[in-house]
């Protein structure tokens, strides 16, 4: 693993300097975990190929069903095209990843190498081309490593939507089938609640960035406020949250009228 550790500060602010560290790690895969690593996606791929002969099937069925009624059963083309999506993205996935991983470790020693090699005792070199050798290296590898950073974003959806394409699945079972029913029949009620609770917050939000902000950490900014507040329905007191007068009514109001 090559890591990044990235340091900035800031001390512009009127109270005290403002500091962020950042670790960023990119992951090298050489030897045997490079071969079992494309072992494991070959068998992917295999099951991929499998999951596209059962939405051949599925969609067979479907236009079978479709030309009998005159029109397509609705549930049954959802799961075609949603098995499509998954299998394509997957795939899609596999292409992007394999590449990637198999000159993981040539482009770290390529970079490396090169930050190795910058000539910082020497004489004949001046100060600036040096910096500019280094930080060329470094933002080859923050290269790398926001490269990684986008294929993990993309996996993250491929397994949420996956994720969601299980629990649909489980409705094949007559019990189970009753929670997945009674999930999709309030969607729509849930959607309004979660709208109306967003509502709240973004509120709630805006009055103690106005209002904490310059006092308290976790009320800086609007995002900041948002996090604490969404800790907060999971039962998180703010830490001192009896101290004042305002910070009290804010609180309580927050639980009453979210809870």
């Amino acid at each position: 693993i090559t890591s990044v550790l990235t340091v900035t500060a800031e001390f512009a602010g009127a109270v005290a300097a403002s500091v962020a560290v950042s670790l960023e790690h990119y992951e090298i895969l050489e030897g045997g975990s490079l071969s079992l690593y494309l072992v494991v996606q070959i068998v992917v791929l295999v099951s991929i190929g499998l999951m596209v002969l059962d939405i051949c099937f599925s969609l067979s069925d479907t236009l079978r069903d479709a030309r009998a009624r005159g029109y397509p059963e609705a549930s049954r083309l959802f799961k075609a095209v949603t098995d499509s999506a998954i299998a394509g993205m997957v795939v899609a996935f596999v292409a992007l990843r394999i590449p990637s991983k198999r000159s993981s470790a040539p482009e770290t020693e390529r970079i490396l190498g090169s930050l190795g090699a910058i000539p910082w005792d020497s004489v004949d070199t001046e100060l600036p081309e040096k910096l500019e050798l280094f930080f060329a290296g470094v933002l080859d590898l923050l290269g790398l490593i926001a490269d990684e950073t986008q294929l993990n974003d993309f996996c993250n959806i491929i397994l949420v939507v996956s994720l969601f394409r299980v629990i649909q699945c489980t409705s094949v079972h007559p019990r189970l089938a009753l929670l997945t029913g009674t999930l999709i029949k309030a969607v729509d009620d849930l959607w309004h609640a979660t709208l109306l609770i967003v509502l709240l917050m973004c509120c709630f939000a805006a009055i103690a960035t106005w209002r904490f902000g310059s006092e308290r950490a976790d009320f800086a900014t609007f995002e900041i406020a948002m996090q604490t507040q969404f800790t907060m329905t999971f039962g998180e007191i703010p830490p001192a949250w009896n101290e004042t007068t305002d910070l009290q009514m804010y609180t309580v109001l927050y639980f009453l009228l979210v809870f």
